[in-house]
């Protein structure tokens, strides 16, 4: 027959873990809840204007649709994407922009201006022709790190 002092002990183990259970319910709820808000933002966002990306503290992740990078970047590579001031972008660099709705990170071959507003020429480094469109200033995301 278990003695006092053992049957309260199980009790306080039984309170403890009840208490755990429950504040782990509750993260998982709050996480939930976030996640769903979230996801719903970037959602109703990206639906309003095509060429949003969603970022998390600057951060976008996204994954390379085509060998147009190769060998730099293969097909469904995941690539980190860092928002930056395009103005700071020079030849050679690397740069992930949306035009059309279609994501796209290519190498800067020149920059140009038309009607007095910065663009990039771009080429992915397995084309052999530069890209069709120049890309204006405000449609760059960023660089990949």
């Amino acid at each position: 027959m278990p003695s006092a002092i053992s049957l309260v002990a199980c009790q306080e183990r039984r309170i403890i873990y009840e208490s755990i259970f429950k504040y782990l319910q509750k993260f998982f709820v709050y996480f939930l809840i976030i996640n769903v808000i979230m996801f719903s933002y970037f959602g109703i966002r990206s639906s309003i204007n095509v060429n949003y990306v969603p970022s998390i503290l600057g951060l976008s992740f996204i994954q390379t649709a085509s060998d147009s990078m190769s060998p730099t970047m293969m097909v469904s590579d995941k690539i980190k994407v860092r928002k930056i001031d395009p103005e700071i972008i020079i030849e050679g660099d690397i740069v992930t922009y949306k035009l059309k709705g279609v994501l796209v990170t290519h190498h800067v071959v020149y920059i140009t201006y038309i009607a007095n507003i910065k663009h990039y020429i771009t080429k992915g480094d397995n084309n052999q022709f530069i890209d069709e469109f120049p890309v204006p200033m405000d449609s760059i995301i960023g660089i990949p790190n």
